[in-house]
């Protein structure tokens, strides 16, 4: 019987010392496991996420945000938006507070600023989200 245990975490071992795949960086990997609500675990799967490459260029870290500015607000029409670092794919969105999509543009084209219009929209308060470098963010703008 121990011997029989022995071979199992033994096994475990070799399990969890195997790399996924081969890459600059060695991928770190683990057994995660979920939860219900109870407490009672309910799901184990084996896990491999490879950290990011420090030579590659990392113009995003989760200490920028995606503007410097969108300006001005309170606005009347025109409102340009500049980009912490050039983004080469944006997506600017839009929304009255109730949820209705009054502008939507993606630039695909690398860019450090860019200019939406929405003097055609009532006077209100208005959310514009901007998606950039795989994260989103939303700011509120006033509409004289």
């Amino acid at each position: 019987m121990k011997t029989k245990i022995a071979q199992i975490f033994a096994a475990f071992i070799l399990l969890l010392t195997i790399p996924c795949k081969t890459f600059a960086q060695a991928p770190v990997c683990a057994i995660a496991y979920s939860y219900d609500a109870a407490g009672n675990r309910i799901k184990r799967e084996y896990k491999c996420e490879t950290p990011p490459n420090p030579n590659d260029p990392q113009p995003w870290n989760s200490n920028s945000t995606i503007l410097t500015s969108l300006s001005p607000n309170p606005t009347t029409g025109v409102l340009t938006g500049v980009f912490s670092s050039p983004a080469g794919w944006a997506s600017v969105t839009v929304t009255s507070m109730a949820g209705g999509i009054i502008l939507q543009t993606t630039y695909t084209q690398t860019l450090s600023s860019f200019t939406i219009n929405i003097a055609q929209a009532v006077p209100a308060n208005y959310i514009v989200t901007v998606s950039a470098f795989n994260t989103t963010e939303s700011y509120v703008i006033v509409k004289l």
